[in-house]
């Protein structure tokens, strides 16, 4: 029962939320988890799939959820268990705009929705984003530049800002105490 309205749940939950924010909801959180049940058993949204939990032997299914930076819900979607978290994004953007008047927000991710698909369709929906980068998956002219080492600041973080040949902004930062906690670890 719940499931068949669903699109109406959303439309309550946002606007609930607008109300919360005074009308305005200017920044969208979106993460991804995964959610385990004690069971085997398979249908369209229970599956097996990379578990965030370790729960390998169990179904499980993928959750996709925004929030404004206060943590109110946004939106939010339910995929098969077998579903790629970069995969997430697309969808979710497509059904919200659909569903939800949502104006001009800020979009941020982790680095499980950085790829070129979803980058382009954010720029091309007219949305402004930051999500995180993996270094190795950057360009070799834009990891060469943040490999020459950043210019440090007082508190030992260091920023770097640049335009990539593609026209999109990187800012960069490294903190010395992330990097000797990443190290020990």
């Amino acid at each position: 029962a719940l499931l068949e309205q669903k699109d109406k749940i959303q439309q309550r939950i946002y606007h609930a939320t607008q109300e919360l924010c005074f009308g305005k909801a200017n920044i969208m959180l979106f993460d991804v988890t995964t959610l385990y049940f004690e069971s085997v058993e398979e249908d369209e949204l229970r599956d097996f799939g990379f578990s965030k939990d370790q729960q390998f032997h169990t179904t499980q299914v993928v959750l996709a959820l925004a929030t404004t930076s206060e943590g109110l819900p946004i939106g939010y979607r339910l995929f098969p268990g077998n579903t790629a978290e970069v995969s997430t994004l697309l969808p979710c953007l497509e059904e919200w705009k659909r569903l939800l008047p949502i104006g001009e927000v800020v979009f941020v991710a982790d680095r499980a929705m950085m790829c070129e698909k979803n980058l382009k369709a954010l720029e091309e929906a007219g949305v402004t984003y930051i999500i995180a980068a993996k270094l190795k998956k950057l360009p070799l002219e834009a990891r060469e530049k943040i490999l020459k080492g950043p210019h440090q600041t007082d508190d030992k973080q260091a920023i770097q800002d640049f335009l990539l040949e593609n026209g999109r902004r990187l800012v960069i930062s490294h903190s010395e105490k992330r990097a000797s906690k990443d190290k020990r670890d």
